[in-house]
């Protein structure tokens, strides 16, 4: 009879059964663990790309025939960001009435979805534009973390933009924005 014993885990990764067992095995040929496979459980909080290193001890009749490293990396759900809205303010820059319009500096804050059922963690983007009547002065915003379908804001001082001095009243720019995550971009 062939057995084997799983070791190892650590904060993130709790071995639940460390026991499986194996039908006969014949020369040069590989078969699964039978009904009573090995069951860990990981924790929700496990980062991605954290490595976890287990050893399986196998046994053919009472006697070690083998032991073997495992390396599991494991690849946590990356979160799925998108755009939601965006709030003007030219206060500083402008005449102050939350619309850009021709000469003037503005900073825009940009709120994010997270629609996946994991957290995204370290979040910050990134905004660009071919448009000739903006020029992108900050294209960089941190955001904190944002919660499994949640929202948040980008952090202050924002995104920051100049409205060129020929800009056409009520110019729509199309501006791009790309996103990164601990786990995950888009």
């Amino acid at each position: 009879s062939i057995s084997g014993t799983l070791f190892g885990g650590d904060s993130y990764l709790t071995i639940i059964d460390d026991y499986s067992t194996w039908p006969d095995i014949p020369i040069l040929a590989s078969r699964a663990s039978e009904s009573d496979h090995f069951t860990f459980i990981l924790d929700e909080s496990t980062p991605c790309g954290h490595i976890v290193n287990l050893e399986l001890v196998t046994t053919c009749n009472g006697d070690v025939i083998d032991t073997s490293q495992i390396v599991l990396t494991i690849q946590s759900p990356a979160p799925s960001i998108s755009y939601i809205s965006n709030a003007i303010d030219d206060v500083a820059g402008g005449d102050g009435d939350g619309y850009p319009e021709a000469w003037e500096v503005f900073t825009v804050a940009v709120k994010l979805f997270n629609s996946a059922f994991t957290n995204a963690n370290m979040v910050n983007a990134t905004i660009s534009s071919s448009d000739p009547y903006i020029t992108i002065i900050d294209d960089e915003a941190d955001f904190p973390d944002i919660s499994a379908s949640s929202s948040a804001e980008s952090e202050a001082p924002h995104f920051m933009i100049q409205a060129d001095g020929s800009t056409p009243f009520l110019h729509d720019a199309a501006i791009d924005i790309q996103w990164e995550s601990f786990c995950g971009s888009g």
